[in-house]
């Protein structure tokens, strides 16, 4: 038995390729708007998230997998949110966090 050399702390590494899994990453998503309280299919819910929000909650596998884009990240796990930022108008300043165009 392999035995646990962090202070008694469970890992928190995802298996060897649990990312290539897009369903992985709608999952995360999900998990961390219902962590926020918000839904995560309504791109306006997503303005005020950053990258650092993700990193400190365990998802920094999709970021990897998208050069730090938390954009990227949301629309590869939400592709429905495209339709939602042509609508709306949203898009993101840069790629750490969303705003409003007209703002």
């Amino acid at each position: 038995m392999r035995r646990n050399t962090r202070g008694g702390k469970k890992s928190k590494n995802k298996p060897r390729g649990y990312w290539n899994d897009i369903q992985n990453w709608r999952s995360y998503f999900r998990d961390f708007a219902a962590s926020k309280g918000f839904d995560p299919l309504l791109i306006e819910n997503w303005v005020d998230i950053h990258t650092a929000d993700v990193v400190e909650l365990q998802g920094s596998g999709p970021l990897a997998k998208t050069n730090s884009s938390l954009r990227l990240a949301l629309l590869k796990a939400f592709p429905e949110l495209n339709a939602q930022v042509a609508t709306n108008g949203m898009w993101f300043v840069n790629p750490t966090t969303m705003r409003n165009n007209n703002a």
